[in-house]
């Protein structure tokens, strides 16, 4: 055996990962005030919204207690009224959990990377989230 064979067989766990391809399309709609905050009824602002989402990618069974998921999604967001409240996202993540035992019971730890980019059409109301999650 020369050194790329044994390169190839301790990759070889990590190739016999079982797979599976995950999609969702969602589709919501929404109504928003701010009755609470508004002093006078002239104050008083609501408008509908529908919101649309699609989101997909892949689940990898790494060993019998580990698992790994890469994820992406794409969101859209359109209010009836309001103008300057529309908005896009596009999020890109993935997550890893290990599992300590058998069962729904048995304890697991997990941790999450995500970033997401929200195009609001607005200069006030762009912004990027990246976030980690140790739960």
């Amino acid at each position: 055996m020369n050194e790329k064979d044994d390169v190839l067989l301790g990759l070889a766990p990590v190739l016999a990962a079982q797979a599976d391809p995950f999609a969702d399309l969602q589709l919501s709609a929404q109504r928003d005030d701010n009755a609470t905050r508004a002093f006078l009824d002239s104050d008083n602002d609501a408008d509908s919204s529908a919101e649309l989402t699609l989101s997909g990618g892949q689940f990898f069974q790494l060993q019998p207690s580990r698992t790994g998921t890469v994820l992406g999604s794409l969101q859209s967001t359109r209010f009836a009224d309001l103008s300057g409240l529309h908005s896009n996202a596009i999020t890109l993540g993935g997550s890893l959990t290990q599992k300590f035992g058998l069962g729904a019971y048995a304890p697991a730890v997990a941790a999450r990377l995500s970033w997401t980019h929200h195009d609001r059409h607005s200069q006030t109301r762009d912004r990027e989230l990246l976030s980690f999650e140790l739960n």
